[in-house]
């Protein structure tokens, strides 16, 4: 009998391959325990904290029903010291890009494609603290991870259809004018509910010390597809494919009107255009997901994709390698940087948007869940092995690990 255990200890109730069958994109599936135990990685005071540093993506959210208010931050900590003892909720989206307690926790996610996975939102709320109910476009799974949180949901068939998803006029949030949930759960620490896209949903905190984890999915607009589609194609078309009519008839009686012909030729052009093999569409998607929300990786020279051996390298790029070797000897880890993409495509890695050829050996270590370089993989490196490294440290791809710290 299959375990209802992922390689990593994630509950899921059910085994991995049935959970992806069943539930993946389908329904909601609560999970007890999904992490046994488990204790938070932050407290409140930690959040407060991050949310007050300059760069963090931070919102407070007050008020019940359907009355709420909106601030954006970084706040002081003199925001926190006027709210009130009841119904207000701190979140802080892309928390992982800041701390790595809380970065760890996508290693439970791993039965998942990496670059499927957009960020962890935490959210801290005291008594009644909610964001009222709403619909996301995402699939997101809520991992209780102190006190106790009261979630309502509606996934029945009727309520994805465009009358139940209205919303209220000029509300500050996107918030469901209507709402009847048919489903009602409490969660605790290591409890989670998974929620595919569309489900209305609303959660209220039931305490002072309610915290969730959100592991949000990425999941594109056909708009944003579209429009990096046809800018990157439209770099690489010839000038030469054109609209053209050969075949064209008089239209001495009708010079102004277009007629069907003519949109047939305008459709033929752009199907023209447009035609790809598999492996050029996974060559630009691998890209655009590799870049999508994520950090711009910077180039350090104009042949970032080339590799040269060591000992080839200017002595500036020496010194650079020294120094690393000793960071690293003296017990430093490398890791991938906050909200850096990897992509493998085709015996190649896309990071950050550009295009890496390498080894197996080195996609696997690079493309796992989560990469840690140490002296020891370093130095069983070979020449070609470490220059890539060192390009991706000096292109900001992979940074030395830390422990964010951050309390109010």
């Amino acid at each position: 009998m299959a375990s209802n255990f992922a390689n990593n200890g994630l509950n899921l109730g059910i085994d991995t391959a049935d959970f992806l069958t069943r539930y993946w994109q389908k329904r909601p599936k609560l999970m007890r325990q999904a992490l046994r135990n488990f204790a938070s990685p932050m407290n409140a005071n930690d959040l407060a904290g991050l949310a007050c540093v300059e760069g963090s993506l931070a919102r407070i959210v007050q008020g019940t029903g359907k009355r709420f208010t909106v601030a954006s931050g970084p706040f002081s900590h003199a925001s926190f010291a006027s709210l009130g003892a009841t119904n207000w909720t701190l979140l802080v989206q892309e928390v992982d890009q800041w701390d790595q307690r809380v970065r760890e926790l996508l290693k439970h996610f791993d039965f998942l494609p990496r670059w499927r996975i957009e960020d962890v939102m935490v959210s801290y709320a005291v008594r009644g603290g909610s964001v009222g109910a709403h619909v996301d476009q995402y699939d997101v799974f809520l991992l209780q991870g102190r006190g106790q949180r009261r979630w309502q949901i509606d996934d029945r068939l009727l309520a994805k259809t465009a009358a139940r998803q209205r919303f209220l006029p000029k509300a500050t949030l996107k918030l469901l004018a209507d709402f009847a949930p048919n489903r009602d759960w409490v969660l605790s620490p290591g409890d989670m509910l998974y929620l595919p896209p569309g489900v209305p949903h609303h959660g209220v905190a039931l305490d002072d010390d309610c915290m969730t984890f959100s592991i949000g999915l990425r999941a594109p607009s056909a708009t944003e597809l579209i429009e990096n589609f046809a800018r990157t194609q439209a770099q690489l078309l010839s000038e030469n494919l054109r609209y053209s009519d050969p075949m064209l008839k008089s239209h001495q009686t009708h010079s102004v009107k277009l007629d069907h012909e003519s949109v047939a030729r305008v459709r033929s052009t752009l199907e023209t255009a447009f035609q790809l093999s598999d492996a050029q569409l996974g060559a630009w998607f691998a890209n655009f997901m590799s870049a999508y929300r994520a950090p711009a990786l910077a180039t350090t020279d104009k042949s970032v994709n080339k590799h040269p051996a060591i000992g080839s390298l200017g002595s500036s790029e020496l010194r650079t390698r020294a120094k690393l070797n000793d960071r690293l000897v003296a017990g430093a880890r490398l890791t991938l940087a906050p909200g850096m993409r990897v992509i493998e495509w085709q015996g190649a890695l896309n990071i950050g948007g550009q295009k890496f050829s390498c080894e197996a050996r080195m996609r696997g270590l690079l493309g796992a869940f989560t990469v840690n370089i140490d002296a020891e993989i370093w130095h069983r490196s070979d020449a070609s092995e470490q220059a890539l490294i060192l390009k991706l440290k000096r292109a900001g791809a992979l940074i030395f690990e830390r422990r964010a710290a951050f309390h109010l």
